[in-house]
Parts: C-alpha cells; structure tokens; sequence
C-alpha cells in the first residue's frame, strides 16, 4: 500500500500542524452536539442556547451554532480534507464527500446533500452519536452526516441554480420554527464542512458571512522532520535529522510528496541520504534540486577521494561542472540563484584585496545572465534558455573552495518579493472589502462615490462617524444630545448595510467588528488613527441593538398581518 495511505492521520492527536487550526475546527463541529445528539425538544433547545448567548441575540431554534458552515482555506497539501475527516469521525459522524470541481450543478446539492442529510434527520441523536460511538459496522453505519464539500472554489459561478448559491439557499432556508400545515423547506440540521484554496473566490462571496473560516497555514519544518524520522523508524529506514531536512526542503514542505519518495528510497535500499534523495526519480519528478543546493555546488568543491581516478586532473572538475549545469536547469529558479551567487561571493573563501580580477569577471557573468533573462521575457527568445545554466557555472572556478563556509539564501531581494506577495493578498482581501460594501449601499450615494472614491474618501469618514465617543448605558436614559448622535449613527448604519458582528479571539475574548470590516482602512500594522475612538464591547453592543429594532419591529408587523 502507499505510505500517503498507511500514514494518514486517522486520530485528532495524529494530525500535523497548528493545534489552534485543529481545534478550532472540532470546537465548530462540537457546537452542532445540542442539534444532532441530545435528542431534546426545539423548545429546550432554544432555551438552552438562549443562556450560553448574549441575552439581545435570537437562539437558533434547534440548537445549531451561530455559523452553520465551516470554511478552510489554505494552499494544497496541508491536510486540510485530513482534518475535516478526522474531525468528523471524532466527533461521531459518518462522511460523506463531495467534489464540487466534478459536481458543479446544483442539482448534486438538491440530490446528494439534501438526500444525505434528510436521511438522517429522523434518528434520535443520543442513539445515532452517543451510543453510535461503538465500534461496530451496523452502529457506524447509523451515525448522522456530515458532508465535505472538496475544492467548492472550483465550482461554476453564475446563475440561481448553481452548486454555491443552492448550497447558500440549502443552509438559510428554515431558519426559523415551522408552522403547522406550512410548506416551509425543512432546515439544515446537520454540519457541512467546505475546503478551498482560494479563500477570496469570487464564486465563494456569497458563501462567506455565512461560514466559519479556519485558514491554514504550512506547518514547520521541524514539525515535517519529526514525523518523518517517526516513520523512518517504523519502516526500518537508516537516515539523519539533516538529510531529512534536505528532503522537506525539496519537497517544499509537502508531506505527500516526502512520502513517496521515501517509498521510493525503500524499494531501493535502506539508507535515505542526500544522495538517495538527488537520484529518487520521484523525487526530482516532483520538486526537482533547490535553489540551496545549487548555491552550495557552486562555493564548495568536492571532497576528493587520494587514489581515486582522475583525483589530480581536470575530469573530476569537468564532471562536477556537467553535474552543476544539470542541477540549475532542474532547478528553474535562475533568479533566486543569481541572487544568491551575488550575495555570497564577497563572504567567499579567498576574496580578498587580490581576488578583485576574479570579481570583475564574475560581475560579467551577472551581466550577461541579466542580458539573456531580458531577451527570455522581452523577446521571447526561448532558444537562449540552454546558456542561461552556463552564467552560474563559471562562478565555480573562480570562487569555490572546500573550506566549509556556510552559503545563505538570498534575502533582499526576495524579502522584498515575499513582502509583495503578502500586500498583494492584502490588496485582494481589501478589495473584496470595499467591494462588499460598494454594492450594499444606496444608489444616491454610488452615483457620488465610485471607484476608489470609496475607499479614499466615504470610508474614512464613515469610520469615525461609527465610532462615536458614547457611554455605555441603556438607550432609554441617555442624555438629549447623545440620544440625537446615537439616532444618527444608527440611521447612517442602516443606509450603509453596515452592522456588528460578534467575534471571538483565539484567547476566547468576545468583541464586536464592523460587518463588513471597513475599518480595514484605517488601521496600519494593527493600530487606529488617534481621532477614531475605541470599539468599547458594551458600546456595539447597544449600537447593535438599536440598529436590528426596525428589523424586529417589520418582523413583528408581518407575523401580525399574517
């Protein structure tokens, strides 16, 4: 069998990576306990979510968490489909999953979710989870569901019939009690778990208020090394922490790919070392060599071996020369390897006031692989990509050595390229922002405000007039004029779409932030202008408050007339 298969983690404690992520997600699939297995009475229910809520919120009718959706995000390869499979099973459920990429219609949510979910609607919950937790067939198989929708930000957007927008109607239809004889659908009453990659998805927009969101981030490479040496002694593998470094390293922290090429290793041998790991076809099928490791070729000769053939000619040179060309071309990453050559050769054994020859012609070198990477890009002159290898090579003569001195990856220029694609996230996730908010409020003041009008010029403004300096006491006693401020506020809130939504921090602290999250514009590395007051909790709270009266009276009205 495959290791990927024989190692995957099947119990919570077996999972890799951040714990918070861990339970942040079983702590969401723990809150659908009072709905799928005490079996108690919507009545009971209501009045027990009643008293673990803030007493101004309405609880859920049947006992279901705030967010009937959990979201993760994150690259692929992280494990995100492992823990939503392990979670579940620790958590009493039986799986079903569903690859939204493959079944993008609605239809598959109408058919397959719904059906799957509906089936076991009827189950008493202490007898399908409490009890269901033995470890018989018959009694696993009357476990509730719960659904895992794969890769849903690869589903087709567009049109009221598909697989999001049936899957957002399947989960806010029924949220309220029914009445008797009506034809009102019946609620979602059980969990549904969504994995993407792509969190900012234009087809996911109408999916997020409506999710929790989990994001995934990769886990430590000491973390990867753990378990792998974990395996390696369980498959009776000889290895060292820092040839297993090497292998996290060119499998760019991807488990599955470390996995196979350990596979690979064992069929052949019993020692993984670097060079068992260069000579994997696996493994340079998947990652091909680092950018480190052709940095090192460069600054360090080989160890020469007395006696050896050729020990004291020009073929053991010549061989390692053809071994550097192949390892840059399989490696593809030209500019993190220019940098990296320009950034070590001063460090270099032998540079010295004598050695300025060797660095004028190495500064030629760099020259003319700029010239070549301009021709690439501009010209598309792809013919000239089989000479690119060559600029790196002549490094080697005249800068290495085998006196061990440690070779660094470049940092400037790539801090700069990885502050940049931590903006450019930035920039998308704001965008989605200002988008949200653009499209909620009234067409008076679209007309005034378009483009990036809005984020320059109305949400700045509109930030300080939502955080006004109010007192936290009851509505009905406040003074005249802040009765008038508050009355405002609330009026500017409702025409803007705009209100709080309660959050809790990973320390379980509860606060209030703006829904949408406008004030994103206003604070830079985490602080707030001077002349924008603090969101107080008892503050929002009382804002909140005011601005869902109108809605509540409407509600009201209506439940009266009919």
């Amino acid at each position: 069998s495959l290791w990927t298969d024989r190692y995957r983690p099947k119990r919570f404690i077996d999972l890799l990576g951040d714990e918070r992520v861990h339970r942040s997600a079983l702590l969401w699939l723990k809150e659908w306990d009072m709905c799928v297995f005490r079996g108690t009475s919507k009545a009971n229910a209501a009045a027990e979510m009643k008293r673990d809520r803030l007493a101004w919120q309405a609880p859920d009718p049947w006992g279901r968490p705030q967010e009937k959706v959990l979201l993760l995000s994150g690259p692929p390869g992280l494990g995100k489909t492992t823990l939503a499979h392990v979670v579940a099973r620790q958590a009493g459920y039986q799986v079903l999953e569903i690859n939204a990429s493959d079944d993008r219609t609605g239809r598959v949510v109408e058919e397959r979710i719904r059906n799957a979910l509906d089936s076991q609607a009827l189950t008493t919950g202490a007898a399908s989870g409490r009890k269901g937790k033995a470890k018989s067939h018959e009694e696993g198989r009357n476990r509730p569901t719960c659904v895992i929708v794969d890769e849903i930000d690869g589903a087709a957007a567009g049109g009221e019939s598909s697989f999001v927008k049936t899957l957002v109607k399947l989960i806010t239809e029924g949220s309220t009690l029914r009445k008797p004889g009506s034809n009102q659908a019946r609620p979602l009453l059980r969990p549904i778990i969504c994995i993407c990659n792509d969190l900012y998805a234009p087809v996911l927009r109408p999916l997020r208020p409506l999710a929790k969101i989990v994001r995934f981030t990769p886990p430590t490479s000491a973390m990867l090394v753990k378990r792998l040496r974990t395996i390696c002694e369980s498959e009776e593998l000889t290895t060292e922490n820092k040839h297993l470094s090497l292998l996290v390293e060119v499998a760019e922290g991807d488990l599955r790919s470390c996995l196979n090429t350990l596979q690979f290793i064992k069929r052949n041998g019993s020692t993984v070392d670097a060079e068992a790991i260069r000579s994997s076809a696996l493994g340079q099928k998947d990652t091909g060599t680092s950018s480190s490791q052709v940095l090192n070729r460069i600054f360090k000769k080989p160890p020469r071996k007395r006696g050896a053939p050729g020990a004291s000619g020009v073929g053991v040179d010549e061989r390692y020369v053809a071994r550097i060309v192949r390892d840059v071309q399989t490696s593809g990453e030209y500019e993190k390897i220019s940098q990296g050559c320009f950034e070590n050769y001063l460090t270099a054994s032998g540079t010295n006031a004598e050695a300025l020859p060797r660095i004028v012609d190495a500064l030629d070198w760099i020259w003319l692989y700029d010239q070549l990477d301009h021709r690439l890009r501009s010209e598309r002159e792809y013919e000239l990509l089989a000479y690119v290898p060559f600029a790196f090579v002549a490094w080697y003569p005249l800068f290495s050595s085998q006196v061990p001195n440690p070779v660094e990856l470049p940092k400037t220029d790539y801090e700069a390229s990885h502050f940049a694609r931590v903006m450019y996230l930035h920039r998308q996730a704001h965008q989605e922002v200002a988008d949200a908010f653009a499209g909620s409020i009234p067409q008076n003041l679209k007309a005034l405000f378009t483009g990036t009008n809005v984020v320059t010029e109305l949400l700045p403004l509109l930030n300080r007039v939502v955080a006004p300096d109010l007192k936290p006491v009851n509505s009905q006693i406040v003074k005249t004029d802040e009765k008038a401020r508050l009355t405002r506020l609330v009026n500017t809130m409702i025409t803007t779409s705009l209100t709080f939504a309660l959050d809790k921090s990973e320390d379980g602290q509860l606060s209030y932030k703006l829904d949408p999250p406008i004030d994103v514009f206003v604070h830079f590395d985490g602080k707030r202008a001077s002349d924008i007051a603090p969101g107080r909790f008892a503050v929002r709270q009382m804002i909140l408050r005011e601005v869902r009266f109108p809605a509540f009276l409407l509600s009201f009205d209506a439940r009266v007339l009919t």
